[in-house]
């Protein structure tokens, strides 16, 4: 393998504003642009690593959080990717796995001081098998919930993933012996989390 260089350039800033006694409003917003070259790619058809040659990475997050009365909180935000290669058969192509579009939002609610529940929500736009972007992975969104109780010096937390049980899929490969068909990588279903967290 090649060692990959690249030149990066990213903008970006924030600006606070108030809501009222009890809230306020944070926006974000940043942008960026990267040329690579000898990019280090894993190829799960074959599970090995390889250069590309050139891609470009442009792309843009914004974002808004909001804290409310009793440390509540709330956020939006957005990421676009455009990942492309440069050159070659694929040229202006979507680099295989990497989806465009991605947005994600959450609420934090402390309905008592030692009791935290929050809920976050997140949707994954299509992205490509192939470099050659003949076939879609499909959008998916998933749903986490988690609640924490702290008791003195201990804090109990439950999360669960997956709320919904969704059925999707982040990656995968196109059939090496071209029958057209996906082999793909299923992400795990309903998960259950219970945590114990000591702080001096």
């Amino acid at each position: 393998l090649k060692p990959a260089t690249g030149t990066n350039i990213e903008l970006g800033g924030y600006q606070s504003v108030s809501l009222g006694a009890s809230a306020a409003a944070t926006f974000s917003l940043s942008v960026y642009d990267m040329a690579m070259r000898d990019e280090i790619d894993f190829n799960v058809a074959t599970l090995s690593y390889g250069n590309i040659n050139r891609s470009r990475h442009r792309g843009a997050e914004a974002g808004v959080r909001v804290v409310g009365p009793a440390s509540s909180t709330g956020f939006v935000s957005y990421t676009l990717q455009s990942a492309t290669l440069e050159g070659g058969d694929n040229d202006g192509n979507q680099i295989k796995a990497i989806p465009e579009h991605t947005v994600s939002a959450g609420l934090t609610v402390l309905p008592k001081s030692w009791l935290e529940t929050s809920l976050t929500a997140t949707r994954t736009g299509e992205a490509f098998f192939d470099d050659a972007n003949t076939q879609t992975i499909d959008a998916w969104t998933r749903v986490d919930a988690r609640v924490g109780v702290t008791l003195r010096q201990f804090t109990i937390s439950a999360e669960v993933r997956n709320v919904l049980d969704a059925e999707y899929i982040t990656t995968g490969f196109l059939d090496p012996a071209g029958s057209g068909g996906a082999f793909v990588y299923p992400a795990a279903g309903r998960v259950f989390l219970l945590g114990v967290r000591w702080t001096q």
